[in-house]
């Protein structure tokens, strides 16, 4: 992944019943397990344009010295393969048949597990920001905060999110990419971030973390419209992008309707 490339943002959902982060870590820890992945009978499904992240992510990592061995040229010699008939319709879903026993086929894989996810661990002092405790949403459907993190909490949360592979799925459009608490998001920062939004915004205090989502948006996507809390009582978007974004990427700071996404 390019440094400008990823434009990040948590999708935070809260309702009445809540769960164990302790259970959400195991379930990663099982997802990123890469034993016998060459025994696997099935083929692998991708996009060009998810095909396309994986290769900048991948190089990303490499460069900053976190993948060894190099997994990225498997993924751009797949890239090049599949140009010819996928680069025209990027968001279009193929299938990568390598035969069995190819010892490819694990490598490959591998690019659907977080090979890599940061130690993120939780601050010492508050990760939200003081002026946002007690603020008044009750009055409003929707409403827009400003620094809402301290800048240690967002320097921590983004070099999560950035340098995470843990983006395993896309949205309807193809213009996301989107990562589960399971995939690798779940986190004691993470975790942290959304008990003290609880602690300091009124309408959030009768309410449990019941769901979080990462979505990662792509270069070349288009905009999507909406968002819904998806039957939760109340939905909270973070973002966390470079400021230097901001002007230019304004009209994509939007997610899917329901935040809808499916398995690639």
């Amino acid at each position: 992944m390019s440094k400008r490339e990823g434009r990040e943002r948590l999708s935070f959902f809260f309702d009445v019943d809540g769960g164990s982060v302790e259970i959400l870590q195991e379930a990663f820890l099982k997802r990123r397990d890469v034993s016998d992945l060459s025994e696997n009978k099935e083929d692998f499904i991708t996009s060009f344009r998810k095909l396309s992240h994986d290769c900048e992510m991948l190089a990303y990592l490499e460069e900053l010295g976190h993948l060894q061995p190099p997994h990225s040229p498997l993924c751009w010699a797949l890239h090049a393969a599949s140009a010819k008939s996928y680069a025209g319709r990027p968001t279009q879903a193929f299938v990568v048949r390598i035969p069995e026993g190819d010892p490819r086929r694990g490598r490959f894989q591998q690019l659907s597990r977080a090979l890599y996810v940061p130690a993120v661990t939780t601050m010492p002092g508050p990760a939200v920001a003081p002026h946002l405790k007690g603020a008044d949403l009750d009055a409003h459907g929707q409403a827009v905060l400003d620094e809402v993190l301290s800048s240690q909490a967002l320097e921590a949360l983004s070099r999560q999110l950035q340098e995470s592979s843990m983006y395993f799925h896309r949205e309807e459009t193809g213009t996301y990419l989107v990562a589960l608490w399971e995939d690798g998001l779940a986190s004691p920062l993470l975790w942290q971030i959304a008990m003290e939004l609880i602690e300091a915004l009124p309408a959030l205090e009768d309410h449990f973390l019941c769901e979080t989502k990462a979505y990662k948006a792509l270069s070349g996507g288009a905009t999507s419209p909406g968002l819904e809390a998806q039957g939760a009582d109340v939905a909270l978007l973070l973002w966390a992008l470079p400021t230097d974004l901001w002007p230019m990427q304004s009209p994509a700071l939007s997610l899917p309707k329901a935040g809808s996404f499916r398995p690639i």
